[in-house]
């Protein structure tokens, strides 16, 4: 049974709700997603439907944050339409206007319906390739961020304030926590925006098209190709031949033929066409351009937008079916719904409300589910501690520890061994033990910045600060030392980083 599918409103719901949750006291929470992770009936393996019936059931009913954020999405998103409907009308009839005595120009048509459309289409592939792809190109990051702010499609949050107030907010919160996570919902963002984009230029495209169509029925014009460039007529008529290769086959009477060409060049000085001396073409020979046009605009202008728009829709569901629900918010959130909460008897025996008996907090060792596979990585630690450091994470994990390395001893060669140790299993979870009473330096991040890219996204990285002490085992951390090594790894950005206490508190 495929997962249920994840909508635009349930991330940003989940998104809120997570930030709501932040502001409660731990065992409250542990007690209400245990009792809700009881009354779903899900299994535990099936991390998505988990979730998403949790969050159905926090929810409640009526409108939810990501509810209305994606209404005042959806309502900009057919005002954009409407304007570019509006703005490729007004274009096709200025251009394709004639006026009785100057012909309709060839030229600024072919410019703005063939030439930019194509342009903007490799612009768009450009935007939405992988950073990683265009290394060699100097200034491709800076080009693609200038694109993806010059998107049409930022502009349909800002035309859904026609909305109620309370829509507006919940779409101004719903993209910013968007945003906020760009390395695990950028993918989204960017398709999403890339969309709304080309649903509008598909508009301006029918806008266009429709405007020309209903001039060409219903009015009698004349066309020519005139430019200040001295372009001999072989070589637009040569231009014109590569433009109507697409419908050549099927479309003959659509493709300018060497004779239109000549005839049809026109110098707005004295009002002549160049191919007949002082004379004017022959009245039908001056509309014969328009299949042509019209079959340019379909096929440049409109069919790539139209391919560019289902393959934006596309890419953005297959960006929601990826995301895997499992940074670190919403690991805690899984792991509140599968563990029981376990009371001493001393605290279940203990007289007055069951509010009042503390539960036991979630030891690291609990992230891992049944002896799962871990790595062990000893930040500063000396190598000859190295029996001590496995028995006792071992206890203290309660996973399968696969190795121990040791980094951060200020020896380079010694890191790139302990990231080596990584290239053949990069999806181990991998435990960081520190020093919790030392501060994180620089070295630290950095390493932790090339452990991620070694590892990928969605693996964990749980980084343990411990009162270590050689031959005497390892203490709790001190709360405050805890407390800023957990502000300094939030720091850093990774939603699959976590700070934990071995002794059973966490961030």
């Amino acid at each position: 049974m495929p997962s249920p599918q994840l909508t635009l409103a349930d991330l940003i719901d989940l998104e809120a709700q997570m930030g709501r949750d932040a502001g409660l006291d731990r065992e409250t929470l542990r007690r209400r997603d245990r009792a809700i992770g009881r009354e779903i009936s899900v299994a535990p393996t099936d991390r998505r439907e988990l979730i998403l019936a949790w969050l159905r059931r926090v929810r409640g009913l009526g409108d939810s944050t990501g509810e209305r954020a994606a209404r005042a999405l959806a309502a900009g998103t057919w005002l954009l339409c409407l304007i570019g409907l509006v703005a490729g009308a007004g274009a096709g009839a200025a251009l394709f206007h004639y006026d009785g005595v100057r012909p309709v120009n060839v030229v600024p048509i072919l410019g703005l319906f063939v030439a930019l459309p194509f342009a903007l289409l490799l612009l768009l592939v450009l935007a939405a390739a992988p950073p990683a792809w265009l290394t060699w190109l100097p200034g491709a990051r800076a080009l693609q961020d200038l694109l993806r702010f010059l998107s049409p499609g930022r502009l349909a949050p800002a035309l859904s304030r026609i909305m109620p107030s309370r829509f507006r907010r919940s779409l101004d919160e719903g993209l910013g926590n968007l945003r906020s996570f760009d390395r695990l919902y950028g993918r989204v963002r960017f398709w999403l925006l890339a969309g709304i984009s080309q649903a509008f230029l598909v508009s301006l495209q029918i806008g266009a098209l429709a405007a020309a169509m209903a001039l060409v029925i219903f009015t009698d014009l004349a066309f020519a190709w005139s430019t200040t460039l001295q372009v001999p007529a072989g070589t637009f008529h040569a231009i014109t031949h590569v433009i109507s290769t697409p419908w050549a086959a099927f479309a003959p009477e659509a493709v300018p033929s060497l004779d239109l060409v000549e005839a049809t060049r026109y110098f707005r000085q004295g009002g002549t066409f160049v191919g007949v001396g002082d004379g004017a073409p022959n009245v039908v020979l001056l509309g014969r351009w328009w299949p042509f046009l019209v079959y340019g605009i379909l096929t440049y202008g409109l069919l790539p937008r139209v391919l560019t728009l289902g393959l934006s829709q596309w890419r953005y569901r297959a960006a929601l079916r990826r995301i895997g629900l499992n940074h670190a918010p919403l690991q805690e959130l899984y792991e509140r719904l599968t563990q029981p909460v376990i009371e001493s008897r001393a605290q279940s025996e203990t007289a007055g409300a069951p509010a009042a008996a503390a539960a036991e907090t979630l030891s690291a060792g609990e992230v891992f589910a049944g002896q799962s596979p871990c790595a062990i990585i000893a930040w500063d630690l000396p190598e000859s501690s190295e029996a001590q450091i496995r028995e006792e994470a071992g206890r203290g994990l309660k996973c399968a520890v696969e190795g121990i390395v040791f980094a951060g001893e200020l020896d380079v060669a010694t890191d790139e061994r302990a990231l080596d140790r990584f290239r053949e299993r990069p999806d181990t979870p991998v435990v960081l033990l520190v020093k919790s009473w030392e501060s994180p330096t620089r070295d630290l991040t950095l390493f932790l910045e090339r452990l991620r890219k070694r590892l990928g996204d969605g693996v964990p990285i749980l980084v343990a600060p411990v009162e270590f002490q050689t031959g005497d085992g390892w203490g709790p951390a001190e709360r405050h030392d805890l407390a800023e090594w957990a502000g300094r790894m939030k720091a850093e950005g990774d939603p699959w980083l976590r700070t934990v206490d071995l002794a059973g508190r966490r961030d």
